[in-house]
């Protein structure tokens, strides 16, 4: 690996303008993914931009194995999760991984006005 690679400013520099140049949808999580699982030192920093905001929580509960929740409707806004089953230790392990990167919540109240959440570090 280069060494400008290996300064992590650099690297979360590059990453967060991959991020934000990508066009919207899926497409910047899904090249911020290639990148974490290219190299084991991208992985931290990539993560944590793709987690940082969030619009709710469904990425998170989804991050459980698919027979803890139930999801009713599958699609839309108005959506409402069950909890099925109580999450195993390495479940909550995982979920407490990702939710821990989440710094902002932004939800859209209405058509007007959006709620922000944001963590303080």
């Amino acid at each position: 690996m280069h060494d400008c690679l290996q300064v992590t400013e650099i690297v979360d520099l590059i990453f967060k303008q991959v991020y934000y140049d990508s066009p919207p949808g899926r497409s910047a999580n899904k090249t911020l993914l290639a990148l974490a699982t290219t190299c084991h030192d991208f992985e931290e920093l990539a993560l944590n931009i793709m987690w940082h905001t969030q619009s709710n929580l469904v990425r998170l509960i989804k991050v459980l194995p698919s027979h803890c929740w139930q999801e009713e409707p599958k699609t839309g806004f108005d959506r409402i999760f069950t909890m099925t089953r109580k999450p195993l230790e390495n479940e909550i392990t995982r979920l407490v991984f990702y939710a821990q990167r989440i710094r902002t919540i932004k939800y859209l109240w209405g058509r007007a006005s959006t709620v922000v959440l944001m963590a303080h570090d």
